[in-house]
């Protein structure tokens, strides 16, 4: 697993978002290789990245989150 580092803004900072995209970068390119290297397609990869990513999104949101949260649970527990 690759190495995150920490933050080095202040949540209210513009430049934080830019930093958590360098900050997970590698740890994403990292599982995108892996996955190709597995036989699957790298848009295949970079289109499930984005479901799992909106997905994950939608279930932190505080009004839609609870009603697919099972639903990602089974999904999640599919990957172990």
């Amino acid at each position: 697993m690759t190495f995150i580092p920490a933050p080095t803004l202040s949540e209210d900072d513009q430049g934080r978002f830019e930093e958590c995209q360098k900050a997970i970068e590698d740890g994403l390119l990292e599982l995108l290789g892996t996955a190709s290297d597995a036989g699957w397609r790298n848009s295949e990869i970079i289109a499930a990245m984005i479901a799992v990513a909106e997905n994950t999104q939608l279930a932190h949101d505080h009004v839609v989150g609870p009603s697919i949260a099972p639903y990602l649970k089974k999904l999640m527990k599919r990957r172990d």
